[in-house]
């Protein structure tokens, strides 16, 4: 394989921890050591009935204010007192085993027969340690940094909301997440919340939570805002450090370490540190749009004035266009796939979506799916509907969303040209049924790309969604031959010896079957694969806080030894993607477009090739040359506009049959 070694790079500190001795023994330790500070921790089991008269929400109400008055009790508490505690469940033919976890000023006196008592209820000893540390280290930013945030931390439901700042009605906010697994890896992610203030008097819908400065607290609703769209927190700002993603990142990952090493168990910190690197990428010049593009009307409550403005926009772009009203194609089956459709859509004042689901307003075209999946009567906007429709034909039709904010202030331009590449793509996958000028290597390749959804509250089956794509890639050109959708993580494992031994398929993996060779590439994240989050010998949280410091946090330095975010900060301007080999698995890191000013608004992640034999064996993913195949088809100016992708070209093909 054509790849550049690195002869020195930096270790890059990661949210994984690596937990060595045994589970059971540390779990001790951690009941054990509570006694040094006179802080215990204790536990009560309780089952609860499910009443199919009662829906989920209201279960799980009861449930916490069950647990709420359980614990007052034992405390001694008034009622009006906050209760921390941290629970999990099991679920049960008629109800759901609870244990629930929680402070006490008094020692348990029941652990001695606690992990045999829980491994009997099929629980397993990391879960017992995830819930303890999660527990112990919400302690410690309760206990050791009230002052670290403008509003203070509080819990609501075991919930610990971090680095929280308020502009105008809206809270924008973090929740840690601790997840151990069964192979010992102690991992902690951070994800954005989003709250409206409460104002007036409290309604049916408000939520228990407060936030609180010094000066003053705040009620808020959990009105399931999008946090992709509100929450303005930057991954990292250099001039304004306190206030980003990273800072908590590692202030999580910091104390974590400190109540290790207090409680006596020995770890391993993960790093990220590449062997290799790679900076081919593909480019194709001209994206020429071919077919008429049919412009829908499918917005709500916009002037006319302001519709017009658009129109004209939209018909400088596509001269050839025809506007029309959703009511003209009011169903799937009119659309004809000689055209290429493109629909306006109105987003909602309350979450940014466009998305209604039986009149509410949701995030995603996902949530839609699942209620579809789940009940064949749901009601769906115009566009989720069309989406659906398409995700269960045969028939491959070009359809593009524009969801219109505001018209006078969106900034159309950069997303008409993000939106023209879009139509392009899929007019080349869809309708001509190739790609060409791509220079990669003669092959015969299966492309299979898995979308794999959780069932959510009011909907509760799991949904799998694949496309399996045959295509030849001769004389610089991939043609698509055929495609067919399975609905079944079961039927798919089936259809392919090379996932015979996979006990797990991730949502958003893509795999690549290279038939000559009779191997399976497969790239995938999840939980358990590292993020970068600083540079193991920079320490950003006291570089930060030094006034005097002349080494300030800076995005400038060019010595390795001083980059604070290594891989996404670079020497120079030079497209890489980095990959560090580990036994057979290949974890790769695709770097930013371009060197951050003075902020990175996401983060990038990890992600990790994994390859197979027909057995369903692993190989090593280095030696194999569809790995080699897969890293040249990342893209420059076809994916991303102006900017070189974070996937694959051959990903991308299989995704657009999934997510068109």
């Amino acid at each position: 394989m054509s790849l550049s070694k690195l002869k020195d790079s930096i270790k890059a500190k990661t949210n994984i921890i690596d937990i060595e001795g045994n589970i059971s023994e540390n779990i001790i330790k951690l009941l054990d050591c509570n006694s040094k500070n006179n802080i215990f921790i204790d536990y009560k089991y309780r089952f609860f009935k499910f009443d199919k008269n009662k829906d989920v929400k209201h279960f799980w109400q009861n449930v916490h204010k069950d647990i709420k008055d359980c614990i007052k009790k034992e405390l001694k508490l008034k009622d009006i007192a906050k209760i921390e505690y941290e629970f999990f469940h099991i679920k049960q033919k008629n109800g759901y085993d609870v244990y629930f976890f929680y402070i006490n000023d008094k020692p348990c006196t029941e652990y001695n027969n606690f992990i045999a008592e829980l491994t009997n209820n099929n629980i397993e000893p990391h879960k017992i340690f995830e819930s303890l540390i999660g527990l112990l280290l919400k302690l410690e930013f309760i206990k050791k940094f009230q002052q670290t945030y403008e509003f203070q931390p509080e819990y609501y439901n075991a919930v610990l909301y971090l680095n929280t700042n308020k502009k105008g009605g809206i809270f924008d906010t973090l929740y840690p997440e601790v997840y151990f697994s069964e192979y010992k890896e102690l991992v902690v992610s951070l994800h954005k919340k989003v709250f409206k203030e409460q104002k007036g008097d409290i309604k049916g819908n408000a939520i228990d939570l407060l936030f609180r400065s010094e000066k003053n607290s705040f009620r808020t609703i959990d009105d399931n805002l999008s946090a992709t769209i509100f929450s303005k927190k930057p991954f990292i700002d250099f001039n304004n450090y306190n206030k980003s993603i990273n800072h908590t990142q590692n202030l999580l990952l910091d104390t974590l370490q400190q109540l290790l090493k207090k409680y006596d168990i020995n770890f391993k910190c993960r790093y990220f540190k590449a062997n290799y690197f790679l900076n081919d990428f593909l480019e194709v010049k001209d994206k020429i749009i071919s077919k008429k593009v049919i412009i829908i009307d499918n917005l709500t409550n916009t002037a006319d004035n302001l519709k017009q403005q658009l129109y004209d926009r939209l018909q400088q772009e596509y001269p050839n266009s025809v506007i029309t009203s959703a009511t003209e194609y009011s169903e799937f089956d009119a659309l004809d796939n000689k055209n290429n459709y493109l629909i306006l859509n109105s987003t909602s004042k309350n979450n940014g979506s466009s998305v209604i689901v039986d009149g509410k307003n949701k995030n995603t075209f996902w949530d839609a799916y699942k209620a579809r999946v789940n009940n064949k009567h749901a009601d769906l906007d115009y566009y989720s509907k069309l989406k659906y429709s398409q995700s269960q034909s045969d028939r491959l039709i070009v359809l593009q969303g524009l969801n219109i904010i505001n018209i006078k202030k969106d900034k159309l331009d950069n997303k008409l040209k993000k939106i023209q590449t879009e139509i392009w793509l899929k007019e080349q996958v869809f309708h001509a049924k190739k790609l060409q000028n791509i220079n990669l290597d003669d092959n015969k390749l299966t492309l299979i790309y898995i979308r794999k959804l959780k069932k959510d509250k009011k909907y509760g089956k799991d949904s799998f969604y694949s496309v399996i794509i045959d295509v030849t890639i001769k004389n610089e050109k991939i043609m698509i031959e055929n495609f067919n959708f399975v609905y079944s993580e079961r039927e798919l494992k089936n259809s392919f010896s090379y996932l015979s031994k996979r006990e797990k398929l991730y949502n958003d993996s893509f795999f690549i079957i290279d038939k000559t060779a009779e191997v399976m590439l497969m790239s995938y994240n999840s939980s358990r694969i590292p993020r970068i989050i600083g540079n193991s010998t920079v320490d950003s949280i006291e570089l930060a806080a030094d006034e005097d410091s002349d080494n300030k946090l800076s995005r400038q330095a060019t010595k390795p030894k001083e980059i604070v975010l290594p891989y996404y900060i670079a020497k120079t301007k030079e497209r890489h993607i980095y990959l560090e080999q580990s036994n057979n698995d290949l974890l790769y890191f695709v770097t930013p477009s371009t060197q951050p000013n003075s902020t990175i608004a996401k983060q990038n992640l990890i992600y990790n090739i994994l390859t197979f034999d027909k057995n369903g064996d692993l190989l090593k993913a280095l030696d194999q040359s569809v790995t080699e195949l897969f890293l040249k088809s990342f893209t420059e100016d076809i994916i991303k506009n102006n900017e070189y992708s974070k996937s694959s070209i051959l990903e991308k093909i299989a995704k657009l049959y999934i997510e068109n």
